[in-house]
């Protein structure tokens, strides 16, 4: 009917609003509440032009990462993942590190990106945390329905390896599949969303999870102690938290992370 249509139009205006709502906070954090119109007025009052939705979300990415240069250019997907500058607050929403250092010399440094739910690999990993979505047009469908569903997130580099889909395999054939699906589970992307369900994760058999099976403090102890800063602004670690006690130095970590050892050698 048309009362039907127009109502599915009003609905897409609304999720069009709130994407870039998101956007402008620069963080991917979920909205609270949702626009009431990306247009104002009523229903009557007509939908906005497409073209100008669309060009508003490009205004808002193209803010995000602070470039100078459009990120924008006809012919390329306006979805593709983008790299982002350092920033102190911002955080991986798969292993949940926040990045402690500016050196990008530092081993301990690593890079952020933007990355939308339908490129992202369903892989039924227990270290996968983020919803992937099939096809764009299933993200904002669910987004628009109040799920929940977040229709993009920020990624580190090495969840990034783990968890973005290959452009690559659109084409491939099984064995190139199979071959790509077989590197995301390389340790060096898949160590830090490992270390974070250690912590946080189920047992996938009983569905309880590990820190109630162990003392919290004793799971902390397998986290190398030159790496515990990246998760020590979680909440966990307030005082309602399950590891409140638990610092950048105690317990004692099980392990010595050598890596510095390693670069000043040139390895």
């Amino acid at each position: 009917s048309s009362v039907g249509v127009g109502q599915s139009s009003m609905r897409e205006d609304v999720v069009m609003a709130d994407e870039n709502q998101e956007l402008k906070s620069g963080d991917g954090a979920p909205l609270s509440e949702p626009a009431s119109s990306a247009c104002g007025g009523d229903a009557q009052g007509g939908r906005c032009e497409e073209e100008d939705i669309i060009a508003d979300e490009y205004r808002e990415l193209n803010s995000v990462d602070g470039g100078e240069e459009p990120l924008f250019d006809e012919g390329v997907d306006e979805c593709r993942t983008r790299w982002l500058p350092h920033d102190a607050d911002r955080k991986c929403d798969n292993c949940r590190r926040r990045c402690f250092t500016d050196d990008v010399n530092s081993p301990y440094y690593f890079d952020m990106c933007i990355i939308y739910s339908h490129k992202i690999k369903a892989t039924s990993s227990p270290l996968r945390k983020i919803k992937a979505h099939k096809t764009r047009a299933t993200a904002l469908r669910n987004y628009s329905r109040g799920r929940g569903d977040r229709i993009r997130y920020h990624l580190c580099r090495e969840c990034c390896g783990f968890l973005s889909k290959e452009e690559a395999e659109a084409a491939a054939t099984k064995e190139e599949k199979n071959r790509l699906n077989r590197s995301r589970f390389d340790w060096g992307k898949l160590w830090p969303s490992f270390y974070w369900d250690l912590l946080m994760g189920i047992d996938t058999d009983s569905g309880v999870p590990f820190r109630h099976v162990y003392e919290a403090s004793y799971l902390w102890r397998y986290i190398p102690q030159s790496i515990r800063r990246y998760w020590l602004r979680e909440e966990i670690f307030d005082k309602d938290g399950d590891f409140f006690g638990c610092t950048e130095f105690n317990p004692p970590s099980y392990f010595r992370d050598r890596t510095d050892e390693l670069q000043s050698f040139g390895f």
